[in-house]
C-alpha cells in the first residue's frame, strides 16, 4: 500500500513517531513534512503548504497514494480542498497526538477557540480519527460538546457521535532496543536498597508540559519526608516556567542532570539512570 503521511510539525517526538513508521511499516510511506516551528501558523496557514507538496509527490514524483495520513496540527479541510483533485478517492486518516480543545494555554491567556475548530472540522473531514491513548479519545468527545454549545445556532451535536463512532486508538510505538547498548550505567538495587529512586522528568520545559503539576507532587512527596533524586532533562528555551528555578534552588543537592539531553547517547543514559519516568 502506498501511504502519504502529513507532518506539519517535523520535529521532537512527532518526527520520531513518523520517521519510526515509515522505517518499520511494510507499506510504503512517503512523508509530507514542514519544518517544526511556528505552531499556529502551521495550523493556520500549513495546509496550503502541503496541498502544493501533495501535488508535487503525486503529479511530478508519480506517487500514488492509496491512503492519506495526516495529525492534528494539519488542517485537514484545506489540504483536501486544496489537493484533491490528486488524490482520487484515497481514504483519509487523522491521527491525534493532541489536540487544541484541552491542551493547556497559558494562565494570562484565554484559549483561541480556532484552532479547536480546525481540530473539530479535521476530525470531520477524516475517514477515520485515531488518538495515541484511549483517555485522549475520551477527553476529545468529552469536552467537544462543550465547543460546540458556544456556537448560536446550527451545533450539530450528533456530529460527536460520528466522530466517535469511526474513532480508535494506536498507541505510538517505541524502538527499545535502540537503548539497549547504553544500559551498562545502570545501577542496579535490590527492592531493600537504601539509595533514594531516581526520578527523570523528559517534558518540553514548557507551560503546556505542565511541570507545575509535576513539582507540586514533588514538593508534596518531599514534605511527607520521601527521599528522591531528579533528572530534569526536557528541551528548553530562553524562557521557561519559573517552577525550574525554583526547583532548582530547592532539589540542587539532589538533582542529577538538569537540562536538554543533545543527542540520543545522553538521553537513553539518563533514562537507564532513572528508577521512574513521570509523563505529564
Amino acid at each position: 500500500m502506498n501511504i502519504l503521511a502529513l507532518e506539519p510539525w517535523h520535529s521532537g517526538t512527532r518526527r520520531r513517531f513518523l520517521d519510526g513508521l515509515a522505517t518499520h511499516s511494510a507499506h510504503d510511506i512517503r512523508t509530507v513534512t514542514m519544518p517544526g516551528r511556528f505552531w499556529r501558523w502551521r495550523m493556520e496557514g500549513g495546509g496550503v503548504t502541503l496541498a502544493q507538496k501533495v501535488r508535487s509527490a503525486v503529479v511530478d514524483d508519480g506517487f500514488r497514494p492509496d491512503l492519506l495520513v495526516a495529525t492534528d496540527m494539519v488542517n485537514l479541510p484545506a489540504v483536501l480542498s486544496l489537493s484533491r483533485p490528486h488524490l482520487d478517492d484515497a481514504p483519509v486518516v487523522l491521527y491525534f497526538h493532541e489536540n487544541q480543545l484541552i491542551s493547556p494555554h497559558p494562565p494570562d491567556e484565554d484559549r483561541e477557540r480556532a484552532y479547536a475548530i480546525t481540530n473539530y472540522l479535521s476530525a470531520l473531514a477524516a475517514d477515520r480519527v485515531v488518538f495515541n491513548t484511549q483517555s485522549h479519545l475520551d477527553e476529545f468527545t468529552e469536552v467537544l460538546p462543550q465547543l460546540l454549545r458556544d456556537f448560536p445556532d446550527f451545533t450539530n451535536m450528533h456530529t460527536v457521535r460520528d466522530i466517535r463512532d469511526k474513532s480508535t486508538v494506536l498507541h505510538p510505538g517505541i524502538d527499545l532496543q535502540a537503548h539497549d547498548e547504553y544500559a551498562g550505567g545502570r545501577t542496579t538495587r535490590t527492592p531493600r536498597a537504601t539509595a533514594p529512586p531516581t526520578v527523570l522528568w523528559n517534558q518540553r520545559w514548557e507551560y503546556d508540559k505542565n511541570p507545575s503539576g509535576f513539582f507540586r507532587m514533588m514538593n508534596r512527596l518531599d514534605d511527607a519526608g520521601v527521599p528522591f533524586r531528579l533528572i530534569l532533562a526536557g528541551k528548553h528555551f530562553y524562557e521557561q516556567p519559573e517552577e525550574f528555578e525554583q526547583a532548582f534552588e530547592r532539589y540542587a543537592g539532589r538533582i542529577l542532570h538538569y537540562g536538554y539531553a543533545e543527542d540520543f547517547d545522553a538521553y537513553s543514559r539518563l533514562l537507564h539512570r532513572s528508577d521512574i519516568v513521570v509523563s505529564t
